[in-house]
């Protein structure tokens, strides 16, 4: 959800209110903007006057028209703050977008913070994140109407970069309770700079925008390695959307295994926002088994299989329901090895209820999910079986006998049967597809059991052991991405 324009993630201030008592005027500040301000305050008119060195925000409330409180501002020039002339988006501390959620991964450290960007009203906004007396606290850097000067609490300045550098070297409130910046939090491996990005070729399209073939610099010294790279629209593009956009990230954060796809990070500082992957030379699993000139073999057929197996134990051992199996949403890697992708609608836990279902996958979906709204492992389970089916049918649509409104009604009365694969499938795989597809979650097995049983297959392609370099370098990549445990 986008930022609440509080001043404090613990705070719980009125908008704006200022009392005045024996000639003095008290105070209490919250981070509204002037678009919020005129929404609670119908009729109430703002003015900002302009003198050489200060800057007055008067407030005129019609609520008590003896009362016209002014917030007053210091401004500071650039000389005094430090001149700061590269970008915003070239500061160590600023992160781009990011949601509350996320800044609480980030920050770990009492008296870190970090700068990023949110949406307030459609309109974009800095916010300063910080770990104040162990509270995650959130300042809205606001703007003055005419000079356009961002400011916090008593000082102006033209620049983003001169406020934060002001308040840094001169140990500057940014509330009267005294809240100071101390230690800018650097970025995370997996924030990535606009300049390491190249795209070259565009290969698809998205929900949210294009998907293209291009290149990664990693780190300074870093070779530039191929990556697909998923861009974000900027245009029309609201605040849950880029939240959504950027939930694939988030989830993939720190997989390290051979059948899931690979995040090398995201870019989040300018436009259009982007997220890399590791790129997979053999595309869309959907596309290959419905390309009859070149089918794959059965013994690659069941290795397939395997392989999804495979990448989906890891995800159930990390608590995550993936909730859109199916061959469109896998891709092949070198050497036809498969890799589960796809993660925008996946979750972390081990049910989800879901009230209403929108824009669902209907012909992979369990009769639970259909009738109740849940998902888990078992749901994936029972997806798993119909993409099973996909791959020992040429790619065919499932239940392609029946309307959606048919096959909604057979599902959720459990009577919904597919028909025989079309294309040969070995005995054993079919007797587990069936087992998979129970009606009752609870005869499901799970992924930890499938994967056990289909490398027992005849023909299944067994991986080689990790060496002690890979799991290493598998513990090293948990510890930095923050997921040893999820």
């Amino acid at each position: 959800m986008p930022d609440e324009p509080t001043e404090s993630s613990s705070a719980n201030t009125s908008p704006i209110e200022k009392t005045q008592k024996t000639g003095s005027i008290r105070k209490t500040t919250s981070m509204i903007v002037a678009a919020e301000l005129e929404q609670r305050y119908p009729g109430a008119t703002f003015q900002v006057p302009e003198p050489a060195d200060k800057v007055s925000l008067r407030i005129q409330r019609p609520v008590s028209p003896q009362v016209t409180p002014i917030k007053r501002l210091t401004q500071i020039n650039c000389d005094e703050a430090g001149r700061v002339l590269r970008p915003i988006e070239d500061e160590p501390y600023y992160h781009g977008f990011l949601s509350r959620e996320e800044v609480e991964k980030i920050i770990k450290k009492e008296g870190e913070f970090l700068v990023r960007k949110t949406e307030v009203a459609g309109r974009h906004y800095f916010v300063i994140s910080l770990k104040d007396g162990g509270i995650m606290k959130h300042f809205l850097i606001k703007r003055t109407s005419k000079k356009r000067l961002y400011w916090v609490n008593d000082y102006a300045f033209k620049s983003v970069n001169d406020l934060i550098e002001y308040h840094l070297r001169n140990r500057a409130p940014l509330s009267t309770g005294g809240v100071y910046l101390e230690k800018a939090c650097p970025k995370e491996q997996w924030q990535l700079n606009p300049e390491q990005i190249e795209p070259v070729e565009k290969i698809g399209e998205g929900a949210f925008g294009e998907v293209y073939k291009g290149l990664l610099q990693e780190g300074f010294f870093g070779a530039r390695i191929p990556v697909a790279i998923k861009t974000l629209h900027s245009t029309n593009m609201t605040a849950d959307d880029r939240i959504k956009f950027l939930q694939e990230a988030n989830i993939m954060r720190g997989f390290r295994h051979e059948n899931v796809i690979r995040l090398h990070g995201v870019c989040t500082s300018k436009e259009p926002i982007m997220i890399v992957m590791e790129l997979c030379p053999g595309g869309s699993l959907l596309l290959r088994l419905q390309d009859l000139n070149n089918q794959p073999s059965l013994v690659t057929k069941i290795n397939y299989v395997y392989g999804a197996a495979r990448g989906m134990a890891y995800l159930q051992s990390k608590d995550i329901i993936h909730r859109d199996i199916a061959a469109r949403n896998c891709l092949l890697g070198e050497n036809d090895v498969l890799k589960i992708s796809d993660f925008g609608l996946s979750f972390i836990g081990k049910t989800l209820m879901e009230k209403k279902l929108k824009k669902v996958p209907l012909r992979w979906l369990s009769p639970e999910t259909l009738k109740s709204g849940v998902y888990s492992t078992k749901t994936d389970v029972y997806s798993f079986s119909i993409m099973i089916w996909e791959i020992f049918s040429f790619g065919q649509l499932p239940f392609y006998k029946f309307d959606n409104r048919q096959l909604r009604k057979l599902i959720i009365q459990k009577k919904a049967k597919l028909p025989k694969c079309l294309g040969d499938i070995p005995p054993e795989m079919e007797k587990l597809r069936l087992r998979c597809m129970d009606p009752e979650p609870d005869k499901r097995p799970d992924f930890i059991e499938l994967e056990e049983i289909i490398s027992e297959m005849p023909d299944v392609i067994k991986p080689k052991p990790p060496s002690l370099w890979n799991r290493i370098s598998t513990a090293i990549g948990d510890y930095v991405y923050g997921r040893s445990s999820t």
